[in-house]
């Protein structure tokens, strides 16, 4: 028995490489057939008709730009998921300081208010105001010139006046001081009369006088009861207040 089983695995073997050797194992090639296939003519015609749709679509649609389909689309059918609308910023009123005055009185700054119908700060501020009003014989170039005024003003029977030491018009000569406006230009014009030539400087000194400071989101132009508002700022008012 072993012998008979040794020589059929013999056998089996010489078979298994005879077979090889013909090449019954290896898989058949297939050849691609060179033959074109048969169209009907139906199945010819329908074809050149798409190649036809084909080519014109092609040419008409390239150029055509993309809607936005979808986008429309998703939006009607969630409208939850469309971007809302922004609303427009809210700017907060600016407010604005003005200051009125001056006022004779407390009591005067208050009845203002109470005319006008406002509320606000009543405080004291420094100010310059009118003092003195001087009349001077204009100031001239050189000692010579100032030499032959003064003998002209002494020729005309002047005597009362001097000659200005320091300021701007440090060499002219002072020939009167006012306290008013109106007598300072009396003055002037009998002097004219006379052929003496001179001007007027208004000199100014500090004085304390009361002021109403109204914060509002109001704009003033226009003077409130013979007061024009003046502009402040937080930063000045806190300056004067202390």
């Amino acid at each position: 028995m072993k012998a008979l089983f040794l020589a059929l695995c013999f056998l089996n073997i010489v078979f298994f490489f005879w077979e090889y050797h013909k090449g019954a194992l290896n898989k058949p090639h297939l050849q691609q057939s060179s033959i074109p296939a048969i169209l009907l003519a139906e199945e010819q015609d329908r074809a050149l008709r798409g190649v036809e749709i084909s080519a014109y679509l092609e040419k008409n649609l390239r150029n055509i730009p993309e809607l936005p389909i979808r986008q429309d689309f998703e939006q009607r059918i969630h409208p939850q998921s469309a971007i809302p609308e922004q609303p427009a910023p809210i700017t907060a009123k600016q407010m604005a300081c003005y200051e009125f005055g001056p006022f004779s009185s407390r009591k005067a700054a208050v009845a203002w208010l109470q005319s006008q119908n406002l509320s606000g700060e009543i405080f004291n501020k420094e100010i310059l105001i009118p003092d003195i009003y001087l009349v001077y014989s204009p100031l001239l170039k050189d000692r010579e010139q100032s030499r032959i005024r003064k003998m002209m003003l002494v020729a005309k029977g002047f005597k009362d006046f001097w000659v200005i030491t320091s300021g701007e018009l440090k060499g002219a000569f002072g020939l009167g001081i006012f306290h008013e406006r109106s007598r300072a230009e009396n003055y002037k014009n009998q002097l004219s009369q006379r052929d003496v030539q001179t001007e007027i400087q208004e000199q100014f000194k500090k004085s304390s006088s009361l002021f109403v400071r109204i914060s509002t989101d109001k704009e003033f132009k226009q003077a409130l009861a013979g007061l024009a508002p003046l502009n402040c700022t937080d930063e000045s008012a806190r300056k004067e207040h202390d």
